[in-house]
């Protein structure tokens, strides 16, 4: 089967329905991680509200195959933060909101994934990031990513970094050597962030029915970083100052360390942005107009919603 092929098999598996990471993880041969014995394998999962003292920073690295979920980390106090790792395999993170406005200095990137098997597979759903903060990235993908990793039922905004910075994975040897791994984005939200709202690099990866907004400034919502052929299916980018979809990096073509490795792929997305198509690289597929602008169904619209989902709760709201 062919890269095109594979894509559209794996778009055509992701329903909308709540159950499918699982599947989609099946689809492609790899692992699903399991929980780790007494971490999080009860049968009536229970919330933690994990609540950081000013000046502290709640800490937590994933092991292979280790399940964290049903979480709210509350950053509320002044200079409290957190530090979220999964540099691991066959690893999931499913139901965890931060609450509060991060305004913690030591790491700016204090959300990092990556799966560095090959064959290994991690999956992030149902995670809200919307309370924003100063000198912050959304979620980190590390350049040694090298598996599958699915991303679904994001809100991240307000930082003032990218949103979803998931393009180090593919960049060449002499500037990072990225792995080259697959970063697959469903049904999630982006908005005023004040870099790249999702930014992607490899030619595998793909974001499909995601919305980005960007009300604040003038750069792009979606971003293949690399012009590495990264695909867009039913994607919205709304931004009256600034950018809709850029493919490439035109300080990179410019100094000729890196050069257009292949066509980034839309399919039935919509643009209303100063600048709806743009970049060094080439972009296949034409825009429509009117784009949608509001969450799609099942993004956690807060750390509790995103934390409670599946006990069909949201105490605290």
């Amino acid at each position: 089967m062919d890269r095109r092929s594979f894509l559209r098999t794996a778009a055509c598996a992701v329903a909308v329905t709540a159950g499918c990471s699982a599947l989609e993880d099946e689809q492609r041969g790899r692992r699903t991680a399991t929980p780790r014995a007494g971490r999080a394998e009860q049968s009536e999962p229970r919330v933690r509200e994990v609540t950081v003292e000013e000046g502290e920073t709640w800490k937590h690295r994933l092991d292979d195959g280790e399940t964290l979920e049903n979480v709210v980390i509350d950053i509320s106090a002044d200079g409290a933060g957190y530090s979220l790792h999964a540099l691991a395999n066959d690893w999931t993170i499913r139901n965890v909101g931060v609450r509060g406005k991060w305004d913690y200095e030591p790491s700016n990137s204090p959300f990092t994934l990556s799966v560095p098997d090959g064959e290994g597979s991690g999956v992030v759903r149902n995670f809200y990031l919307g309370d924003g903060g100063p000198a912050n990235t959304g979620i980190y993908v590390h350049a040694d990513h090298a598996g599958d990793l699915v991303l679904r039922n994001l809100n991240i905004q307000n930082v003032t970094d990218n949103g979803l910075y998931a393009s180090d994975p593919g960049s060449p040897e002499r500037v990072q050597n990225g792995q080259g791994g697959a970063v697959r984005v469903y049904d999630s939200y982006f908005r005023n962030n004040e870099n790249p709202q999702c930014r992607l690099g490899t030619d595998e990866s793909l974001a499909k029915n995601c919305v980005a907004v960007n009300e604040t400034g003038g750069t792009a919502c979606f971003r293949d970083y690399w012009g590495a052929g990264v695909t867009f299916v039913n994607c919205d980018a709304y931004a009256p100052y600034g950018g809709g979809f850029k493919s490439g990096s035109s300080t990179w073509n410019e100094r000729r360390d890196v050069r257009c490795r292949n066509r980034t792929y839309l399919e039935n997305c919509r643009a209303k942005a100063a600048i709806p198509l743009y970049g060094p690289c080439r972009i296949e597929g034409r825009l429509r107009s009117e784009p949608r602008t509001e969450p799609p169904s099942g993004v956690p619209t807060s750390a509790s919603e995103a934390a409670y989902e599946s006990l069909g709760g949201s105490a605290g709201r």
